[in-house]
């Protein structure tokens, strides 16, 4: 490993979860030396949702990104897609990770909460640990298949807009067609990127009540979480997850629970 060139290590560690990649850093200095010697594989940290790790783990590894080590200046990108089970919280992410760029914290039915999460930002902005247009974020992924009009998300629109320097793109939107009543629905649909949800492998730019029926087959529109058998394996595999080659390609465009809950206060110790 030692004598492979650094840009084949990058690769190597670029499929490699963030727990992992701190496993073979501590088995010796010499590892520890060639990781630490290529700030990109830094760039980018991935939590693997099928690994056996449990959440002080986690809270373990992050507490070694720290502004000391120069570690918690190089993240630019978390990917915890589907870390619904260890109730790994987005607003940790932004608050450690000043210059984050990108977050996909998709799939998370349990430990999301747009209105929850909303209303602490909110508060970090007022008491000033956030302050106002210091986020460098510019992407934010929070899609999971359960989300309805009970969620408002203009409210989270309008906070990351006083705490982000950019304006953040969503992966989710509004359904907006009108309504019998007179107004828009305001059901939640995904919206980065459009996913087919028929099995003639049909777009939709409408929510399922709004437009109950696929123009190209005329089939019955489920909700989301109803998948088509015949694509449900295409449609849950990593194909449709966060591809980290563009989110390396977004990156240079852009600028070339008791124990738990005490470990996630000390993730911002120095």
């Amino acid at each position: 490993m030692l004598q492979l060139p650094p840009e084949l290590v990058l690769h190597v560690f670029s499929h490699v979860d963030v727990i992992s990649t701190f496993a073979f850093l501590d088995t010796c200095r010499a590892h520890r030396q060639l990781l630490l010697g290529i700030p990109e594989i830094w760039r980018t940290i991935v939590f693997d949702p099928s690994l056996d790790a449990s959440v002080s783990d986690i809270y373990a590894v992050l507490r070694r990104f720290r502004s000391s080590n120069g570690l918690e200046e190089l993240i630019t990108c978390v990917v915890m897609d589907g870390m619904d089970q260890h109730f790994l919280s987005l607003i940790v992410m932004l608050v450690k990770f000043k210059k984050l760029r990108i977050l996909s914290a998709r799939d998370l039915r349990n430990s999301l909460n747009i209105e929850a999460d909303t209303k602490v930002l909110r508060e970090l902005l007022n008491c000033g640990t956030i302050e106002a247009k210091s986020l460098a974020l510019r992407q934010l992924y929070i899609y999971h298949d359960y989300l309805t009009d009970r969620q408002n998300i203009r409210p989270l629109i309008n906070v990351l807009g006083l705490v982000a320097k950019h304006s953040v793109q969503l992966d989710v939107r509004e359904c907006g067609a009108p309504t019998t009543y007179g107004h828009l629905c305001r059901h939640l649909i995904r919206c980065l990127p459009s996913l087919p949800q028929c099995t003639c492998m049909a777009y939709f730019d409408r929510c399922h009540r709004c437009e109950p029926y696929c123009k190209v087959c005329g089939h019955t529109r489920q909700p989301p979480f109803v998948k088509p058998k015949n694509i449900g394996g295409l449609l849950g595999s990593d194909r449709w997850r966060l591809n980290l080659d563009q989110v390396g390609q977004t990156l240079s465009q852009e600028d070339e629970v008791a124990k738990e809950v005490e470990d996630a206060f000390r993730l911002f110790e120095e």
